[in-house]
């Protein structure tokens, strides 16, 4: 009688262990990551192919008879200054202009700015123009030309691209060399 206890407990030792291995729980472990990440708020002139300048578009023959005075290598397609602004903020931005009051070309110097690019998508920035698709002049007191849309607001890595083209109105200027100075501001608005 003894040896029948013996086998019967042994068979039940076997079946416990069976369904522990096919019904066990899961087991899991974390690992906690921490990140700071830097912030990004910047305005660069853009170099490529299809902008011609940067920091200076050169006008070298300024006819004093027209209104249509475009930079020396004006060429179709082409822009004169291109402008990568890039934020990870979140918040809008603006990006301004602003020509200095005591140029002589105050009020004589015109741009031109198509929708801005996203360069993260190829498409268009989804922000909104401060002026149409005609000429004007660039006025002396920083205005708004790009605000930021909701795809704008974190544009990193490669940012928004806005390219002007400028084109100065000859009529009344007197001879001789002119300069002027145009500000970009890229400003965080709340």
């Amino acid at each position: 009688m003894v040896k029948h206890i013996i086998t019967v407990t042994l068979m039940f030792l076997v079946s416990v262990g069976l369904v522990v291995c096919a019904y066990g729980v899961d087991q899991t472990a974390t690992t906690n990551v921490n990140a700071t990440v830097g912030g990004v708020f910047s305005l660069s002139f853009y170099n490529d192919a299809s902008v011609l300048y940067g920091p200076t578009v050169p006008f070298s023959n300024v006819l004093p008879t027209t209104t249509e005075n475009y930079s020396d290598t004006h060429s179709t397609g082409k822009t004169d200054v291109g402008l990568i602004c890039m934020d990870n903020s979140g918040t809008q931005w603006k990006l301004k202009i602003a020509v200095n009051t005591a140029s002589p070309l105050a009020g004589k110097l015109l741009f031109n700015m198509g929708q801005p690019t996203d360069r993260n998508t190829s498409g268009l920035a989804s922000g909104s123009r401060g002026y149409g698709d005609d000429w004007y002049a660039v006025p002396t007191t920083a205005t708004a030309i790009y605000t930021a849309g909701a795809g704008d607001t974190i544009c990193t890595p490669l940012g928004v691209l806005a390219t002007l083209t400028f084109k100065v109105d000859g009529t009344g200027l007197t001879p001789g060399a002119k300069a002027a100075t145009v500000t970009y501001t890229l400003t965080e608005s709340a």
